[in-house]
């Protein structure tokens, strides 16, 4: 089956082309590449074929898109959509958690985010919560009363228990200035490991 076939008709009807020498002009190709094309001898180079696909009116129809593919490129390339589509979603549901525990400045509000972790985690004890952040139940009680700030290690534990990515951007928002710095900078990597150690 030759699916070019149809996409050259559609091209031909959508703007009024009577011959296949007006097709050609039309595409911008040579008329005897549109007649191996059609009979199937040989199969468009990429670059002709998205010119086709965009004067038919399919640049963003994927189906027409993956006809036109070897079986083997197109389950490749929906292997790759899944995957893009994937990351989109985990994304998104990050972009959600994160400003769900943010306060009126934009800021994040480290005891809510703790509340936030122990509904979602079902944790009924500040023990229990301690041991999740890898910091003293005591510790957690002195962030709790305002007594001392949430340590770094205990912030990017509990960003990611929320699913929250740990990318540059949100990671500098979260910790200290010094660690900001070394993070916008490449210096750190997500385990606190220098990079080229």
């Amino acid at each position: 089956m030759n699916g070019w076939k149809d996409v050259f008709d559609a091209v031909k009807e959508r703007h009024s082309l009577m011959s296949e020498f007006e097709l050609a002009f039309h595409l911008g190709v040579p008329p005897p590449t549109i007649s191996h094309i059609r009979s199937g001898e040989r199969r468009p180079s990429a670059a002709v074929a998205c010119k086709i696909l965009n004067k038919a009116g399919y640049a963003l129809t994927r189906d027409m898109f993956l006809a036109m593919l070897p079986k083997s490129a197109a389950q490749a390339f929906l292997k790759a959509e899944r995957k893009r589509m994937l990351s989109a979603f985990e994304r998104d549901n990050s972009q959600k958690q994160y400003q769900a525990i943010l306060n009126q400045d934009g800021n994040v509000d480290w005891l809510l985010a703790l509340e936030v972790l122990k509904a979602k985690r079902k944790i009924t004890t500040d023990r229990d919560l301690a041991s999740t952040l890898k910091i003293a139940t005591s510790a957690l009680c002195n962030v709790k009363n305002g007594s001392r700030p949430l340590t770094t290690a205990a912030k990017i534990y509990l960003l990611s228990e929320l699913g929250i990515a740990l990318d540059a951007k949100t990671l500098a928002k979260a910790v200290p200035p010094d660690f900001e710095e070394a993070i916008t900078q490449g210096k750190l990597t997500l385990d606190f490991m220098p990079k080229n150690a």
